[in-house]
């Protein structure tokens, strides 16, 4: 349907059709031939907001901006991230006992919080968990394979680490702490693929010049 809209700025008479209005104030098209739309996004944080600027094609003015639309973006889905320490201390390995699931032996460590560094969130864990302080000396390797963990998606960083005070003592998430030589450790049946984490530092350690990945 076709209705007349004159501009009140300069007098111009513009044909409308109700079909592009879809609700809102009428789109100004010369004879009905169409108006010319242009897109222009804003973004504020995980808000995106899309301004349409509708120009009559005949007259090749301006209409305004027309129906501003705001889409929320969600945030992605990621893996958690976690670190653990295999910590030297007086020429045994420090180990602990999990309290929570997964039950069993593993390397002190935890989660990352947000807005904190893998190598701060080492030095807390390690104190929360089994009283010390420590140095980090190497990296021994990221893990990464999605089905490492029965609790969901995580990718854990580990950490050759030496003692510099404390003493080891359970706390927080450790039911208790266990000291073992390198050949002890090397037996036991620890949790997810903390086994593989010595072994790549025991590797590391016979091939200083190994290849990272």
């Amino acid at each position: 349907m076709l209705k007349t809209l004159t501009n009140e700025d300069t007098g111009i008479v513009h044909a409308v059709d109700d079909v592009f209005t879809d609700g809102h104030p009428p789109f100004a098209l010369c004879g009905g031939i169409g108006p010319y739309i242009e897109f222009s996004t804003q973004r504020f944080g995980n808000t995106e907001q899309r301004n349409r600027a509708v120009t009559c094609k005949n007259c090749i003015r301006s209409l305004g901006i027309y129906s501003p639309v705001k889409v929320k973006h969600s945030k992605p889905v990621t893996p958690l991230v976690a670190v653990d320490a295999i910590i030297e201390y007086h020429g045994k390995l420090i180990v602990i006992e999990r309290l929570n699931e997964p039950l069993g032996l593993a390397w002190p460590g935890g989660f990352v919080d947000v807005g904190e560094s893998t190598e701060n969130a080492l030095h807390r864990e390690v104190g929360e968990e089994v009283n010390l302080k420590v140095e980090i000396i190497d990296l021994v390797g990221v893990y990464s394979d999605p089905g490492r963990d029965p609790r969901g998606h995580t990718v854990s960083i580990c950490y050759l680490c030496k003692y510099v005070a404390g003493h080891p003592k359970a706390k927080d998430d450790a039911k208790a702490v266990h000291r073992y030589t390198l050949t002890e450790a090397l037996r036991l049946d620890m949790v997810l693929d903390h086994g593989k984490m010595l072994a790549d530092a025991l590797y590391m350690a016979q091939h200083p010049l190994r290849s990272r990945v």
